[in-house]
């Protein structure tokens, strides 16, 4: 369940798309919100450096505007009243990982893209890598409710995770939830005797058997379905799919079957990310 909400914004679009999806989960599912910016310093630090008695020059009158920006923003889109807003100057990410443990939050919600337009910039990347908490990147004008989500499945340790979490959003805006299976294909070419034909073929039925045994049950009382892609590559498989399926929000762990794997933020996840137009919901393993 998430209880409390952390939504970081740099005043991009992207990031104006994600205060929105925070707030409205924050409602929907009755959880804190928390509004984070975290200003670079780096002008006061030089004012400083020349003038040691103007140290906190501005500052103040800098996070008044700030934080009444930030009001005026979440009054125009009715979110929570009790809303918190936090303006920290420092180094972005750092202040991220302070306000998650400060906050007690257990989603981050960022733009995917950043001020520069860059889909996952440097401080969205370190978040999706080193964040402890599952992050969700929200492309700019992505404000609608997530009526359509594939979660991505491997039968991974992380697998049971994915589709709790995405059935938890789905219940939250009534929408649609499929659990996605990419199978890359196999080229039998390159092996002089490749796996038995006949095992080829019972795979998909084997696979589809055993996501109704183990996975299906997690996601509750929302309904779920189970497609399968064959594809060139994981995250060829899943974008083509988002795209084909009119996902609105895709779902994926950070690691894979073997803790290490093909869902590595650099490899399946990163393409994704950065390929997919929807918006990613980066699921993270638990603490024990």
């Amino acid at each position: 369940m998430i209880r409390s909400i952390l939504v970081a914004t740099d005043f991009s679009p992207a990031a104006d798309a994600a205060v929105t999806q925070a707030a409205r989960l924050a409602t929907r599912l009755n959880a804190a919100l928390h509004v984070l910016h975290a200003p670079s310093n780096d002008l006061n630090d030089e004012l400083a450096a020349f003038f040691p008695d103007t140290k906190d020059y501005g500052v103040q009158s800098a996070t008044d505007a700030i934080r009444e920006r930030i009001a005026a923003s979440l009054a125009a889109i009715d979110a929570p009243k009790n809303a918190e807003i936090l303006v920290q100057p420092g180094n972005a990410f750092k202040e991220i990982l302070t306000a998650i443990e400060k906050t007690g939050a257990d989603l981050l919600v960022l733009g995917s893209t950043g001020e520069t337009g860059a889909k996952l910039g440097t401080v969205g990347g370190k978040c999706v890598r080193k964040a402890p908490i599952d992050t969700l990147l929200v492309p700019a004008g992505g404000k609608a409710p997530f009526d359509h989500i594939t979660a991505c499945v491997d039968f991974s340790e992380l697998s049971p995770q994915v589709i709790k979490s995405a059935a938890g959003i789905a219940r939250a805006d009534s929408g649609s939830l499929t659990a996605l299976y990419a199978h890359e294909k196999v080229d039998q070419s390159v092996f002089c005797k490749g796996p038995p034909q006949e095992l080829i073929d019972k795979l998909p039925g084997v696979i589809e058997q055993r996501f109704a045994s183990e996975l299906a049950p997690l996601a509750g009382e929302t309904p779920v379905s189970f497609t399968m892609t064959v594809c060139r590559s994981y995250s060829e498989g899943i974008v083509r799919h988002a795209a084909d399926s009119g996902t609105s929000l895709v779902a994926l762990g950070t690691t894979g079957r073997s803790g290490i794997a093909y869902l590595l933020l650099g490899t399946t996840a990163e393409k994704v990310i950065r390929e997919v137009g929807c918006a990613v919901l980066a699921v993270k393993p638990r603490k024990s």
